[in-house]
């Protein structure tokens, strides 16, 4: 087509085949490829005045640095290829650059503004009846909500997508959609996270999506269950064999070493785990706030300072609605000044954590929280609220199906923060 429109001099054909060119480049992972066309085609149709056309191949070159693990780059091409759609009309151009800006916005914390570009953009879609791409763009939408106040709403937002994804017959998106429910019940109900992470471990086998391999070994390593999630994280490692070399089996391979630091750290074995994790951040430098996170069984001061300092700034980058971030931050903080001896420090910031994480309901952090609570009012001499806050973690355990609660399914991590309090 590219070369038919270029002998006719059909310019509107030239550009739009340029534009599927991009399209497939992404499709096959030519990212770099996708880059290098939609550019040409975004520069060529502003040069002759196609407004749609460049709105299009704009939103294409912004995704484009998405899929090369760039958000920054994305940012301010997808602003203007929104601004372009909506001077040119182009409902249907705008919607989609919308919800692609929305996304990157996401993706670099900025959770407000991602719901004022994105609201319109879903509420479009759903009253324009495309039912082909619909389920996609709900499960992005849901996606954001669990990173914002209103993450409550992301279960029925994923529970819509997986039922037009069922009645349309397109498996990839319904394993989507219950990868990304089991996602949102990850933090909350592990038990229920990790049944529906089979699910689509199953479905993924199918449609070649791997990540819920690595999601799954997440869940059942919350529960103590290291055998299946050793299995999991195993098959991962293999799979990742079947992309080329590039940004997609660098993603992987970060996935297979931070899944393996995580069951490392849940078993107690720190040392391991933050050799695992700096190997993973090799691959994928925006995994460098799990180092801190997983360094919280360390018993070096200055590793624990360190940490400390490091989550402290990265929770004051954290809008107003970040309230995920204050929680999964909060609890390591409160570990971390638990480690150092500041057993004020640690009750202040763990009261902290449990409040955001409450607000979402995230047991899982809610647990961990509660655990640092028990062990600094131990200290702190308040035997009550020890006991008190020693109950609530109980009532988790057995919730997360631990028997007995308080050895907490083998879980050394947590069983460490237990028996804090004993001394």
């Amino acid at each position: 087509m590219l070369a038919l429109s270029e002998t006719t001099g059909n310019r509107y054909h030239n550009l739009t085949a340029k534009f599927r060119m991009a399209v497939i480049a992404e499709q096959q992972r030519d990212y770099d490829g996708a880059v290098r066309v939609a550019r040409e085609a975004a520069e060529q149709a502003r040069r002759e005045g196609m407004p749609i056309v460049a709105a299009q191949a704009l939103g294409e070159l912004g995704y484009a640095f998405v899929y090369l693990k760039q958000p920054e780059r994305a940012a301010p091409i997808l602003e203007e290829a929104v601004e372009m759609a909506e001077r040119a009309k182009a409902t249907g151009v705008l919607a989609s650059n919308r919800m692609r800006l929305g996304e990157v916005l996401g993706m670099l914390r900025r959770h407000t503004e991602a719901l004022g570009i994105m609201e319109p953009a879903v509420r479009w879609l759903r009253e324009s009846g495309n039912r082909e791409t619909l389920p996609l763009m709900l499960i992005k939408w849901g996606t954001l909500l669990v990173s914002t106040t209103r993450a409550g709403e992301a279960g029925a937002v994923f529970a819509e997508a997986l039922e037009l994804a069922t009645r349309d017959g397109n498996e990839m998106y319904r394993s989507m959609a219950v990868q990304r429910m089991a996602g949102w019940n990850i933090d909350r109900d592990p038990v229920k996270a990790a049944e529906l992470f089979e699910r689509t471990v199953e479905m993924g086998r199918k449609t070649g999506l791997t990540g819920s391999l690595f999601q799954a070994a997440s869940a059942w390593t919350m529960l103590g269950r290291f055998g299946r999630a050793e299995a999991l994280i195993a098959e991962g490692d293999v799979a990742k064999l079947r992309y080329p070399p590039g940004v997609d089996r660098n993603n992987l391979e970060s996935h297979v070493l931070s899944s393996r630091a995580y069951v490392a750290h849940a078993r107690g074995q720190c040392e391991t785990a933050e050799a695992l994790i700096r190997d993973a951040v090799k691959w994928s430098p925006s995994r460098e706030r799990e180092i801190h996170l997983l360094r919280t069984c360390a018993t070096d001061p200055a590793k624990l300072r360190l940490s400390l300092a490091w989550l402290e700034a990265d929770s004051g980058r954290v809008p107003a609605t970040g309230h995920y971030t204050r929680a999964r931050n909060g609890a390591a903080m409160a570990t971390l000044k638990l480690g150092l001896g500041n057993w004020r420090g640690a009750k202040d910031r763990a009261l902290k954590a449990l409040e955001a994480s409450n607000t979402l309901g995230l047991r899982v952090f809610a647990l961990e929280s509660l655990l640092v609570l028990r062990a600094a009012e131990r200290r702190l001499g308040n035997q009550a609220e020890a006991d008190r806050a020693g109950g609530q973690c109980l009532e988790i355990s057995r919730a997360f199906g631990f028997n007995p609660p308080e050895a907490f399914g083998g879980r050394q991590d947590l069983a460490r923060l237990w028996n804090l309090a004993r001394h």
